[in-house]
């Protein structure tokens, strides 16, 4: 808290002039834009000091301070791929229980889905599916890596440089730790010739000839593989309007149905099958500049973070609370940030703020309404901004979060928020420090 509290009050020195003073040189950015680009040999690669990510085709990838954000290499899997194009392939919707929690002691699972085929002559089996790179945590697709990200979690930054305490408010007072952010949110479309173990159910939705299900590998392994290769599990909507979709498993899979439906493929499901959702609900929503010089834009986005890291915990343990931490956000006036195909995006957000839904997933040439579906939701479509719980320790960390939230208004702009702010500043310091749960009072 001390820390905090101490980065507030430096970063009102820092926004005496809107360019801070620059970084010192051993604490650059590291410059991975030269990485970014698609169709370098790996002799290239290699020469630019990038990791080579081998997919469909050659794709270079950043590395921070050496270490790869990504290391795998996945051989282009349509190479010798030859079909008979008058054979008949039965279509599959395939899915397995990912995860399960207990939510008012009902059960709430997620399934992960993909599509499968198979020759009806000869068994041959085939499948199509869209995973996270890095799956061994959830974290990787709403929170990012890097050395930048590390210091946040442990205030770790600039330790063992010569500068200590001062450095590392530097860095949170100037935004310059975005620029030391990297993302483990990679995705890749897989296609395999056999049907993965871990799949358990699968049902059958028609059938195709070879020469459709041709180009469909075609369209999923070239078109859909190159277009899409970050996971991001939220979808935003506006006005009852979806405005940003999620890029998961069911996105592929629906994607998929469409992409055979527009092939010639007649659908005739056995079942109906649903899907999970996570909406974000917005007032509106677009992409923010991250570039040199956009300090105001990264310190809005590191104030999210903190208050991000402040409930992770307690997210992980019942994910319905990122509800909680999103209305505690709306509350301090810290807008949250969603990145989006490789952009941060800001989002001003509306109640009922976030919510888990099942939805049904239509066979095309259906599609599924969102807001007029019947839904199954794990929280109840109105969320009150009157009261949102604290976990322990949060009140003095989340307090500098509002204060520097002021601090960072434009000169003309910081007057006339300031008695509200003393009143905002009291409701934290008045209550029942000893209670293991602490309420934040209306203003």
């Amino acid at each position: 808290p001390g820390m905090a509290l101490f980065r507030a009050a430096l970063l009102w020195t820092v926004l005496a002039s809107e360019t801070p003073s620059p970084t010192s040189p051993e604490y650059q950015p590291v410059r991975i834009a030269a990485c970014e680009s698609r169709n370098l040999t790996k002799e290239a690669c290699a020469a630019l000091g990038c990791c080579v990510w081998q997919s469909v085709d050659k794709q270079c990838l950043a590395s921070e301070s050496g270490r790869c954000m990504m290391e795998a290499k996945v051989e282009d899997p349509v190479k010798d791929f030859a079909i008979d194009p008058e054979a008949t392939y039965e279509v599959f919707y395939a899915e397995y229980l990912l995860a399960r929690w207990v939510l008012d002691f009902a059960p709430w699972n997620a399934y992960h889905s993909g599509v499968a085929f198979q020759n009806v002559a000869t068994g041959e089996k085939y499948m199509v599916d869209y995973s996270p790179v890095h799956s061994e945590a959830v974290q990787n697709v709403i929170f990012p890596n890097g050395t930048g990200a590390v210091s946040m979690v442990d205030g770790s930054f600039g330790a063992g440089k010569g500068a200590g305490a001062l450095d590392t408010a530097a860095f949170y007072a100037e935004g310059s730790l975005v620029d030391h952010f990297t993302w483990n949110n990679q995705a890749v479309t897989r296609f395999t010739t056999f049907w993965n173990k871990k799949y358990q159910n699968y049902t059958s939705v028609g059938f195709v000839n070879g020469t459709v299900f041709e180009k469909y590998v075609e369209w999923a392994v070239r078109e859909y593989r190159g277009k899409y290769d970050t996971f991001e599990p939220v979808e935003i909507t506006v006005n009852k309007k979806l405005v940003v979709s999620s890029r998961m498993c069911h996105d592929l899979t629906l994607d998929s149905f469409w992409a055979l439906h527009d092939l010639g493929m007649e659908f005739q499901p056995h079942k109906m099958f649903f899907r999970d959702h996570i909406i974000a609900y917005a007032r509106d929503v677009g992409p923010v500049d991250m570039g040199p010089g956009k300090w105001r834009n990264k310190r809005a986005l590191l104030r999210y973070f903190r208050v991000f890291l402040a409930n992770l915990a307690k997210i992980k343990k019942e994910f319905t609370y990122a509800r909680n931490m999103l209305v505690l956000a709306f509350k301090l006036k810290v807008r949250p940030f969603l990145f989006v195909d490789h952009v941060y995006h800001e989002v001003h957000m509306v109640e009922p703020f976030l919510n888990y839904c099942y939805l049904p997933i239509s066979m095309p040439p259906e599609r599924t309404e969102p807001f007029s579906a019947e839904k199954l939701c794990a929280l109840p479509m109105q969320a009150s901004i009157a009261n949102a719980t604290l976990v322990p320790g949060q009140k003095l960390s989340l307090l500098a979060v509002a204060v520097e939230g002021r601090l960072d208004e434009p000169v003309a702009d910081r007057v006339l928020p300031l008695a509200a702010l003393v009143v905002f500043v009291l409701s934290f310091a008045v209550g029942s420090g000893g209670s293991r749960k602490e309420k934040l009072k209306r203003p």
